[in-house]
């Protein structure tokens, strides 16, 4: 009876923390930061793709620590297929072809999650960077971005990764998280990376 009732407890706190969880990796998403000093296009696409890299990145963190249950990763999965399917219908797509546009929508998201992980597991930090640039090029539709640019972008995503390993899985499941503004998040790569000052 004990059991049941914790397990129920602990089922209402991973809802609460996954939903907390979401909200603060899709406002990260949408900061300015992004789309006026990167210049990732502002579109539900550039959006997408953005949440995306942020949703790849906490989801790689979860998955490699044994102390968060997989459950609790397929939840937070689930509440991000969830807020893309109502994104979906508020641009005007209609419950017809709603299906073809998740599934599309959500090989994407895998497509692109596999991308990034082949990328940042390449060995070495001058082969790591180039081959993160490369992907985030491809999967950002960034062929016109500046090398300043990109490198900022680099450095932002090695910081979060940084970023997400500070917090215990205690906090993560608790949905404590506070990862900062991204221009900070990107001072943080560049100082793992070994790049000067002013060159994140």
């Amino acid at each position: 009876m004990f059991g049941i009732a914790k397990a129920l407890t602990q089922g209402r706190r991973d809802r609460k923390a996954v939903k907390v969880l979401y909200e603060i990796v899709t406002v990260q998403a949408l900061d300015p930061w992004f789309y006026n000093e990167i210049g990732i296009d502002s579109g539900f696409t550039g959006r997408f793709d953005l949440t995306a890299l942020h949703a790849h990145i906490l989801f790689d963190r979860l998955r490699n620590d044994a102390n968060i249950p997989k459950r609790f990763s397929q939840k937070l999965f689930e509440c991000f297929l969830g807020n893309w399917d109502f994104a979906l219908r508020e641009s005007g797509v209609g419950d017809m072809s709603m299906s073809k546009h998740i599934k599309r929508v959500t090989q994407g998201f895998f497509g692109r999650a596999n991308a990034y992980a082949k990328a940042l597991a390449v060995p070495g930090a001058e082969d790591g960077q180039a081959a993160l640039s490369e992907a985030l090029k491809r999967n950002l539709n960034l062929g016109q971005m500046q090398d300043a640019q990109l490198r900022r972008l680099v450095s932002y995503v090695v910081g979060l990764q940084v970023s997400f390993r500070q917090f215990s899985a205690e906090d993560l499941r608790a949905g404590r998280l506070d990862l900062g503004k991204p221009s900070q998040i990107a001072h943080i790569g560049a100082r793992k990376l070994g790049l000067p000052e002013g060159q994140e």
